[in-house]
């Protein structure tokens, strides 16, 4: 059986588009001798927060028992009482609270921390970028600058019905057995490095 309760055979488990059975919430209430084994000191049986890094690590029950026992037939009734009280949880220490105790008990700011409007903050004297205002018409791009665009823009020139030629010769990659040679040299490595950065020399 499961922990909802359902059987583990999966012939009776429902499809995930109809409405299945509603697991069981699991509450952990430890048993007394659960919580005396908590405080056991360092090198015994049970060692809780080596147990915590390590889940999967086998313990011995019985050494465990006998521990617990050993620990309460050693102490006074008062001091277990003390030592199964359940701690208070503490609240951390915040930055602020810190200072103070430190003796340092002056609050005010000075003014370059203090928050201000976006109108009211300092402008620089120049914009590299200035933000186009309401009203102002985008300027236009200029001309291409790049042989392979303007070469493809003028070949798909067109007037009075005859296409224009007056693109500048295109370019054309030819390889020679010097270059052929020298790239079956190169591993692949360092093709996709010179792939990723064409105009940085090899050394």
């Amino acid at each position: 059986m499961t922990p909802g309760g359902m059987n583990r055979d999966l012939s009776g488990i429902k499809l995930p588009g109809n409405k299945g059975k509603k697991a069981t919430t699991l509450f952990l209430m430890p048993t007394l001798i659960a919580r005396i084994a908590r405080k056991l000191p360092k090198g015994l049986s049970l060692n809780v927060r080596r147990l915590g890094r390590k889940p999967f690590r086998l313990v011995s029950q019985e050494k465990v028992r006998q521990d617990c026992v050993k620990l309460v037939s050693e102490q006074s009734q008062d001091k277990l009482k003390i030592l199964l009280i359940r701690r208070k949880y503490k609240s951390k220490h915040d930055l602020a609270g810190v200072t103070v105790k430190c003796g340092y008990s002056d609050d005010s700011r000075p003014e370059w921390l203090r928050p201000a409007q976006k109108d009211q903050l300092p402008q620089p004297e120049r914009e590299a970028f200035p933000r186009p205002k309401p009203g102002d018409k985008p300027a236009r791009a200029g001309p291409s600058l790049n042989r392979i665009k303007v070469a493809a823009a003028a070949r798909g020139s067109v007037r009075n019905g005859i296409e224009v030629k007056v693109a500048p010769d295109d370019i054309f990659f030819r390889s020679t057995k010097t270059l052929v040679a020298q790239r079956n040299s190169l591993t692949n490595k360092v093709i996709k490095k010179i792939a990723r950065r064409p105009t940085k020399p090899l050394e």
